[in-house]
């Protein structure tokens, strides 16, 4: 008998005699099925908030994410504001948990505001980076951009959004130690606000691990 043929001694196993063909006494075991009933989502899914008769009743063939997704849960919170001390002491959060990934760091961090915006500029950080280091043209493009202090006003204000980054990136010390990564690598905003230049970029030693 193989490992997954074995039954686990914690199992309730019920059996009883059945007669064969020549009177022989062969043992039968019932299949072991439990049905578990109840209200998972505390109150908040689309089927409680209507009237019991009207109510559906859901199963799980389709798998986990196809009975969340009838659902429709949604949960608004309140916690304590890591990213923005200094903006409010609360942050109130909407979770909507339309599949089991929703449960994932990603997915949690992209329905937060505050922590998208992190994310994404990370994400814009890091194509800097990779398009200045590979490529001459582009180097020679942002040299041209910002030799005057003209030029740096005028991006200065096509990037409505600066100052709110500058916001998120001073609170650094808040964030989690992933997004700090993306936070203490913004040689953009240090150009932009005129503390270095494309001339001397260079790249950052790693940590080592």
């Amino acid at each position: 008998m193989s490992y997954k043929q074995k039954i686990p001694s914690s199992r309730v196993n019920i059996t009883y005699d059945i007669v064969s063909v020549g009177n022989v006494k062969k043992k039968k075991e019932l299949p072991l099925k439990i049905l578990i009933m109840g209200d998972f989502s505390l109150g908040e899914s689309k089927e409680m908030k209507k009237s019991y008769y009207d109510r559906t009743v859901l199963n799980g063939k389709g798998g986990v994410n196809a009975v969340l997704s009838k659902l429709d849960i949604s949960k608004t919170i309140s916690v304590n504001n890591r990213i923005t001390p200094h903006q409010s002491e609360k942050l109130d959060i909407d979770l909507q948990l339309k599949n089991i990934n929703a449960f994932s760091p990603l997915s949690l961090a992209n329905q937060i505001p505050a922590l998208k915006k992190l994310l994404r500029l990370k994400e814009i950080v890091a194509n800097f980076e990779t398009t200045f280091d590979n490529n001459r043209a582009f180097q020679e493009k942002i040299r041209e951009m910002l030799a005057s202090a003209e030029n740096k006003e005028m991006i200065k204000k096509s990037l409505v959004n600066i100052e709110e980054y500058n916001a998120l990136l001073n609170a650094s010390k808040y964030v989690p130690k992933a997004l700090e990564d993306a936070s203490n690598s913004a040689d953009t905003t240090a150009l932009i606000e005129g503390e270095g230049s494309a001339e001397n970029i260079e790249e950052q030693p790693k940590d080592k691990e």
